[in-house]
């Protein structure tokens, strides 16, 4: 869990753009959601990063939250809304630098409780391949 809080601290002063910050969040709910094991701890992580944005956006954190969510499930369930999501979040993801850090704590949620599931190693591969980065 060490590795999320110092990803955290990291963008506690970056000037991340709106849509960056939510495609992060999507990766982070995916990255809990992927092995069906859902942790407190997780839910609090991406809690605090949602607070260190600079958000500016139409509808509230908490609403994003929800709808992204609701996106991530469906995802989850579908192969074709998985791709789907991903090429959004990859397109989103415009920077190297940020593509990588997000890989980076997408890996340390994925690993936050201790282990890296078979489902959680599948999707950081699958990620590493759609966002171009090792």
């Amino acid at each position: 869990m060490e590795n999320v809080k110092k990803f955290l601290d990291g963008f506690k002063n970056q000037d991340m753009e709106q849509n960056q910050n939510e495609a992060i969040i999507e990766l982070l709910v995916w990255t809990m959601y992927v092995d069906k094991s859902i942790m407190l701890i997780e839910d609090e992580k991406i809690s605090q990063y949602i607070d260190k944005t600079n958000w500016k956006s139409g509808i509230t954190s908490e609403d994003f939250l929800k709808s992204a969510i609701a996106r991530v499930r469906n995802a989850v369930a579908n192969p074709a809304k998985a791709s789907e999501l991903i090429a959004s979040i990859s397109k989103r993801l415009d920077c190297p630098d940020v593509k990588n850090k997000a890989l980076k704590a997408c890996k340390a949620l994925a690993e936050a409780d201790g282990k890296l599931s078979d489902e959680e190693k599948k999707f950081i591969d699958t990620l590493k391949k759609a966002l171009s980065v090792r």
